[in-house]
């Protein structure tokens, strides 16, 4: 079976290059790329099934290349990791199309749950801010109505030591916010 082929982006290097060794045992990161513009060139020549970027990064940020690269690969998936803990930017960086927004200080099993989410086709909000990013979603009129899969949005931290114990604690299932499915031409 292939392994998903993952492009890192992160202006850090050092952090770039730790998270490309929590994410070599199950995946082949193919690249790494060190601001926005060089993360779209990568994306370009690697051809990756995802994308594992930070949202603050020199020459374009990280929701402006989720944004261009939604437009032109809308199948392909971009995982955010940040510093910032704001709900605001992490419902602009969904809306956008951005399938995981992972606070850096939440450790390595959250940015390994998000990367099997996105995988699979759902987005992951660390869960410290997941409520308020899921209730501004679901109050907000002015999302993207391009953005189609729907938005899992853990309540509650995951049990276990592995992204395969993705069973939620019992004090907090799993809620849904349906994205706005695109319109018919």
């Amino acid at each position: 079976m292939t392994r998903p082929r993952i492009v890192l982006a992160d202006d850090h290097r050092i952090f770039a290059e730790g998270l490309k060794s929590l994410l070599d045992d199950r995946f082949d990161v193919v690249g790494i790329a060190e601001d926005g513009l060089d993360l779209l060139d990568a994306v370009d020549r690697f051809d990756p099934d995802l994308v594992v970027a930070d949202v603050s990064m020199p020459e374009m940020s990280g929701i402006e290349c989720v944004r261009r690269l939604h437009e032109r690969r809308p199948e392909l998936q971009v995982v955010l990791l940040t510093m910032h803990d704001d709900a605001g930017i992490a419902a602009v960086a969904i809306r956008a199309g951005a399938a995981g927004y992972v606070l850096k200080h939440g450790g390595t099993r959250d940015v390994l749950l998000a990367v099997e989410c996105a995988l699979q086709g759902e987005v992951h909000v660390s869960p410290r801010i997941a409520e308020d990013v899921q209730r501004r979603l679901a109050t907000s009129g002015d999302a993207d109505p391009e953005l189609d899969p729907p938005v899992v949005i853990p309540a509650a931290p995951y049990r276990g030591s592995s992204p395969e114990d993705r069973r939620p604690a019992r004090w907090g299932p799993d809620r849904r916010v349906d994205r706005p499915r695109p319109k018919s031409k």
